[in-house]
């Protein structure tokens, strides 16, 4: 039995490994400038072999523009990697490639082979929203807006919405209420939902929204009558005062009729927690009835006449229900539909919701119209894939887009991601690979390299970038796990397989002079920038070199000349040109290629953001968008160190030369007074001779 199963095995062991077609991507989950990478199998009658530009990426059948780098280990298996594009949405993408080739019997046949992923994004509406943050923290100088900007960036872009909120925290009044000196009660609810999701105390504003309400159930109401000639009726009571000097004053908890002699002024003051709010409920006359609201809605300001749409913002802001909504809702009000369906839960709002929404899944403000409300559309999402697409498609205005956000995709989340280059390496044997932070915040890389793979270090904190040296011991295959955040991706290292050509090392080696950065470029909205950056070849002569532009950086940039020659150890600087026409906004990313033909030589990562600030000093930004800081103050601080030297040196040969200019004009007055007749001696002429050619000698060494 043991001689028969090891016959057995020896057999299977002789079977060849056969491939079927397919296309196979190593998961089925990627973030957003992630690495992407995937294996083409072909068996082996396909005879095509397939290039970098036949992998495409595409999103419901149109094609995406990216950077493709394949290898390929036998005829079969052609393994291939790229960087997603940050500005993808997030949805369902795939992967795809088309051969066609000849067959045995001299046919034309083609092949399709794709494989589906999920892309895991943040919105990069969230992004364009930050940009728009003035540098004191607000947006627009407008609490409403700064609040909700505030509330949709917490969890995605947490360092812009702390900065809002100190901002906001400045707008407090004394009394708790929003913005200071000047409150209302939707800027007091705004400002009351941010203090309470940040953290910070939010019981003053809180209180003085209950105080705010048309309610007699809090606080304190006192009765001031002036004039009148003293003497009043005041409900059914008679009441008489010293009128030219002092009020008559009085708590009252109801309604109140007040009949008078003569002429007279009442008013309210509301006590409540300590503060106090005078002059409400204003009347003036001989007959004055004065009625306290008891209605429980909100007004636009404290205690003011009952207002729709600042009744129902509060409700949403402070997550209560206003029972008066329901009494004043006159079947027209999107907003009052919308918050009644949330606090009600009656059937019957759910349904003229229904019945008024747009085709394209919108809400409109008010029923039977046409207009989109987008604030009215996301306070009556649910779950609608209609509804959905038209929110996560919208772009309006700031407040609009804020709103959207926080109330629809409050959700998202940033997630750690990390492109490796390169992540596929055939018949290698050390070098070095490249990992690079696609997110802001700072993340920890692990790293598992198979048994014949040693690295410089298996665990390192990742901000930026991050070049790990790789040693191959052993040429055969294996992938190395790199783990991150809550994610992963594989580095494969492959044998060259049988019928596979060894890769020859091209001895053209181009590479970016100087330590110069092209990525996290940051420029005000409407200005044109760019600068230059000169590369270098360190290798043999290269002839037709092209500069190809991968990405949505392609949108505002130029790059000058696009085609050239490279000689021997040549260098050539490259004019690049960003923004020209003015119209940039959001953010950009790609990559600059430096290629022929034959091969790529060297990939410049470039990424710029627009702030939401015009910079009005210019239409130019700095000269060279591309020189490093630390750079910069190197070459002022050699400026200044050059200058000083130059100074130096002319008081080295100046002082000299004023020493013998005088010895020259004492000699000239010395001879002139000994008078015209008289020779120099022999010794005076050598002398003087001396004097003067060294005179010529100090000049000709200063090219004077």
């Amino acid at each position: 039995m043991v001689e028969r199963g090891l016959f057995i095995c020896i057999i299977l062991l002789c079977i060849p490994i056969v491939f079927a077609n397919s296309l196979e991507l190593d998961k089925q989950t990627y973030v957003t400038g992630e690495t992407i990478v995937g294996v083409v199998n072909l068996d082996e009658n396909v005879t095509a072999q397939p290039k970098a530009t036949d992998i495409v990426l595409r999103k419901n059948g149109v094609a995406i523009d990216t950077v493709v780098f394949l290898l390929t280990k036998n005829p079969q298996q052609h393994y291939f990697y790229f960087d997603l594009p940050k500005t993808l949405a997030q949805d369902i993408y795939d992967v795809t490639t088309s051969l066609s080739y000849i067959d045995d019997t001299q046919q034309i046949q083609q092949i399709t082979l794709n494989d589906t992923f999920n892309l895991i994004a943040v919105d990069p509406r969230f992004s364009q929203l930050a940009l728009q943050q003035d540098p004191e923290g607000h947006f627009q100088n407008d609490l409403i807006i700064t609040a909700y900007a505030a509330l949709a960036l917490q969890k995605v872009k947490p360092e812009v919405a702390n900065l809002a909120v100190t901002w906001i925290q400045e707008k407090q009044d004394k009394t708790g209420c929003f913005p200071l000196n000047a409150c209302t009660t939707i800027e007091t609810g705004v400002g009351y939902k941010v203090l309470d999701a940040f953290g910070f105390d939010s019981s003053k504003a809180k209180n003085w929204l209950d105080g705010a309400r048309n309610s007699v159930t809090e606080g304190t109401f006192t009765l001031h009558v002036s004039g009148g000639d003293g003497s009043c009726t005041i409900g059914n009571q008679e009441v008489t005062w010293a009128y030219q000097t002092e009020d008559f004053t009085q708590e009252i908890f109801n309604d109140v009729l007040i009949e008078c002699a003569a002429t007279a002024k009442a008013n309210i003051t509301y006590s409540y927690l300590g503060s106090t709010y005078q002059d409400l409920y204003q009347k003036s006359g001989t007959s004055m009835n004065i009625t306290l609201d008891k209605q429980g809605c909100y007004g636009v300001g404290f205690k003011n006449n009952c207002d729709t749409e600042s009744s129902a913002m509060v409700s949403w802001l402070i997550n209560e229900k206003n029972d008066w909504l329901k009494d004043a809702f006159d079947d027209q009000d999107g907003l009052v539909a919308a918050t009644l369906r949330k606090f009600d839960g009656d059937d019957y709002y759910t349904k003229w919701l229904e019945s008024n929404k747009l085709s394209n899944g919108a809400y409109p403000s008010q029923a039977n119209q046409e207009d989109e409300d987008a604030l009215i559309t996301s306070l009556a999402y649910i779950d609608d894939e209609l509804t959905y697409t038209w929110l996560k498609q919208f772009s309006g205005t700031t407040l609009e887009n804020a709103q959207v956000l926080y109330y629809v995709f409050n959700d998202q989340r940033p997630v750690s991601s990390v492109a490796v280059s390169p992540a596929v390496i055939v018949d290698g044997t050390d070098g070095i690979i490249t990992f690079t932070n696609k997110e802001s915040e700072l993340v920890r890389v692990e790293l598992t390299p198979p048994d014949f793979v040693t690295v410089d270090t298996t665990s390192f904190l990742l901000d930026d970038k991050k070049d790990v040296t790789v040693k191959i011991n052993e040429k055969k295959d294996g992938t190395m796990t790199v783990t991150y955040g809550n994610s992963s991706t594989l580095v494969h290292f492959l044998a060259l397989g049988e019928g596979a050509e060894v890769p020859t090392t091209s001895s053209i080696i181009i590479s970016l002079v100087g330590n110069v950065k092209t990525t996290g470029l940051n420029l005000s909205a409407g200005k044109k920038s760019g600068g230059t950056l000169t590369i270098q070849n360190d290798g043999e002569q290269v002839n037709n070199l092209e500069v190809v532009i991968q990405g949505t950086i392609k949108e505002i940039l130029k790059v000058e000349p696009l085609e050239f020659n490279l000689s021997v150890d040549g260098t050539k600087e490259l004019t690049l040109t960003l923004n020209e026409d003015g119209t940039g906004k959001g953010e950009y990313d790609g990559i600059i290629l430096i290629k022929d033909n034959k091969a790529t030589y060297l990939e410049i990562p470039l990424s710029v953001a627009f702030s939401a600030e015009t910079a009005e000093e210019s239409v130019e930004e700095k000269e060279n968008i591309f020189e490093d800081p630390e750079e910069r103050t190197e070459v002022e601080v050699s400026e200044k160190k050059t200058e000083k030297k130059k100074s130096g040196s002319f008081w080295k040969w100046f002082l000299p030369l004023i020493l013998i200019l005088i010895l020259g004009v004492v000699g000239f007055f010395f001879m002139k007074k000994k008078g015209k007749k008289e020779n120099l001696s022999r010794s005076d002429e050598k002398i003087l001779n001396i004097v003067n050619r060294y005179g010529r000698q100090q000049k000709q060494g200063t090219g004077q």
